[in-house]
């Protein structure tokens, strides 16, 4: 399928391309394995087994996972009767979470390389939809989570991922990145930050009710050049425990929420 830009929310508020340089930046961002897949390893088990904790208990029939990465995270919730669609800008990362799926499952995944506000999906089509580090990587989150939204069922679970632009410790965070940038000599790719007060507002304005909130953050600068990534796993959940039981949360700049959808289906007509 065909790759879009990166859209916008115009003033008319009309969807609009914009800035296709930073789509194709996201693309090669995630298309190189080594600023994902293998510096972040830890951050994604830990999303994994947060998504796991979140949907326990509970079948879905259909998944949407939007920017899917290697498939870590939503493959394990595929069943033999469930649907499971993979959307990603990296046709490179489509490539290795198919190669990771049970081929007893293939036929149960679609895949789509395009961007997710231009995607054909089906309005009302997934009970579950994940959104995992997507955020910082468009131009406004507003039009994403009113997407999503209108895609999920009523009673539909969201789980979403932000960092929270707001957090004190971002401070700490940007200085470094700037102090990288300095001796680089180079204008490295950046991310945008939205606050987790801003979320949690477009998403009760879009009937997504807050049901479940973990905080952590992030390992400190140059531990992962003296750690492994599971070191740096075990280390992080001592720090904020799970789920359950989220400790030092007032510690934490990334915020992984699950929503509801509140959207009330209508009888069908006579």
């Amino acid at each position: 399928m065909s790759q879009h830009p990166l859209l916008h929310e115009s003033e008319t508020g009309n969807h609009e391309p914009v800035i296709p340089a930073r789509a194709d930046s996201v693309r090669r961002y995630f298309g190189e394995s080594k600023n994902y897949l293998d510096i972040r390893r830890y951050m994604i088990e830990i999303r994994k087994e947060t998504v796991r904790e979140l949907t326990a208990g509970r079948v879905f029939r259909s998944v949407l996972d939007i920017g899917c990465g290697d498939g870590s995270i939503s493959l394990p919730l595929l069943t033999v009767t469930g649907r499971l669609t993979l959307l990603d800008l990296s046709a490179a990362m489509l490539s290795r979470a198919l190669a990771h799926a049970r081929p007893e499952l293939l036929a149960n995944i679609e895949t789509m390389n395009q961007d997710f506000l231009c995607a054909s999906l089906k309005p009302g089509g997934y009970d579950l939809i994940i959104c995992l580090g997507v955020l910082a990587h468009v131009e406004q989150p507003e039009p994403i989570i009113e997407r999503v939204s209108q895609l999920l069922q009523p009673g539909g679970l969201l789980i979403l991922e932000c960092t929270d632009s707001a957090h004190f410790s971002n401070k700490l965070t940007l200085a470094v990145g700037q102090i990288r940038r300095n001796f680089s000599g180079a204008d490295s790719y950046r991310t945008k930050l939205v606050s987790a007060e801003s979320v949690i507002n477009i998403a009760q304005r879009n009937k997504l009710k807050l049901v479940s909130l973990y905080r952590h953050n992030v390992a400190l600068p140059l531990m992962g050049k003296v750690f492994s990534q599971l070191a740096l796993q075990k280390f992080i959940r001592w720090i904020f425990g799970d789920v359950k039981h989220n400790r030092n949360a007032s510690l934490g700049k990334e915020c992984i929420f699950a929503f509801e959808s509140q959207i009330v289906s209508l009888p069908p007509a006579r």
